[in-house]
């Protein structure tokens, strides 16, 4: 698996996908978005609300820029609490998770009791 950054955001969104999970399950966090100590939770046409999540803060510099969040925060989470908390918060108000979008890609979207499993 690559370990370049831009090798990493140049790989389709389902390999990204498992970027994460691995990366996840290795270093023990993952990277979100927070605004005032809490996740930043967003929109767009076509998807419910969202969160975003990253495998590690040098691959999220391309997507960032193009989103217009300066006021976000970019925050390492641990796995285990996103398993444990985060995750069943996430899914009680039926807000998903976008894995790993890209400045060309808008990432995986998916429920977030569906990522529990695939960390677990």
């Amino acid at each position: 698996m690559p370990q370049d950054p831009d090798d990493l955001i140049a790989l389709p969104r389902e390999a990204r996908f498992d970027v994460l999970v691995q990366t996840a399950k290795e270093s023990g966090q993952l990277w979100t978005l927070a605004e005032e100590e809490a996740l930043l939770v967003l929109g767009i046409e076509g998807h419910n609300e969202f969160v975003v999540v990253f495998p590690a803060a040098d691959v999220v510099g391309g997507w960032f820029e193009t989103c217009g969040l300066e006021e976000a925060d970019l925050v390492a989470m641990n796995t285990e609490d996103w398993i444990a908390t985060t995750l069943d918060e996430l899914a009680e108000g039926e807000v998903e998770v976008c894995v790993f979008p890209t400045a060309a890609d808008e990432g995986a979207f998916i429920g977030a009791a569906d990522l529990k499993k695939a960390l677990a």
